[in-house]
């Protein structure tokens, strides 16, 4: 049978609660937080399959147990889905941490593996090129929903925020490139700057 964007999303959202289930955030269910990615995305004009999916998958990777093989196959099974599974498969990727002892590590490495793949992929239209244009805006709505957060709830960790966010655009930041959501980002970060002042 024929299914529709509403039906593959949310199937992809099921998968994704159950994957994280283990998984909290700021004391809650992480599926609060990946629902607010994804309206972030859809507030910004973002409401196509990929970006949806990928709002639902981007910290799968590096929070539950599914493996990358594991997410492909689950993709590549979705009815209707093939043609765009590969672009969501590379837009997770993309947004996953890398490993590393601590959050600095991990971040550097992300920060510079992101920044080499887009300054090699910049003109390319590929199926990896789009992922990472996808991928870049996901991770940007992801930013944007953690910096809301906790500026309402825990503002403890608006200090690490802050400290990341030169790190943050000069790996992620292009010029036509979701600039509302970035311009978005800027007045959070601008809010919490004047707060811990």
């Amino acid at each position: 049978f024929k299914m529709n964007k509403a039906e593959i999303i949310k199937q992809v959202r099921e998968f994704a609660i159950k994957a994280h289930e283990k998984c909290e955030y700021h004391g809650g269910p992480f599926v609060t937080h990946l629902d607010q990615v994804a309206a972030i995305l859809h507030d910004h004009g973002y409401d196509d399959v990929a970006h949806q999916c990928t709002a639902y998958l981007h910290d799968l990777l590096e929070d539950t147990e599914v493996d990358q093989l594991t997410l492909l196959k689950f993709l590549t099974g979705i009815n209707d889905l093939p043609q765009q599974a590969n672009c969501i498969f590379s837009a997770t990727v993309f947004c996953t941490d890398a490993p590393g002892p601590s959050r600095r590590v991990r971040k550097r490495a992300t920060y510079r593996r992101q920044r080499n793949e887009i300054n090699d992929f910049i003109d390319d239209d590929t199926t990896i090129a789009i992922g990472l244009w996808t991928g870049i805006r996901v991770k940007v709505a992801d930013r944007i929903a953690n910096v809301s957060s906790c500026l309402l709830n825990r503002f403890d960790l608006i200090p690490m925020y802050l400290r990341e966010r030169d790190a943050f655009y000069l790996a992620l930041q292009r010029d036509g490139v979701c600039d509302t959501m970035w311009k978005k980002l800027e007045e959070l970060h601008d809010d919490a700057e004047q707060r811990s002042s």
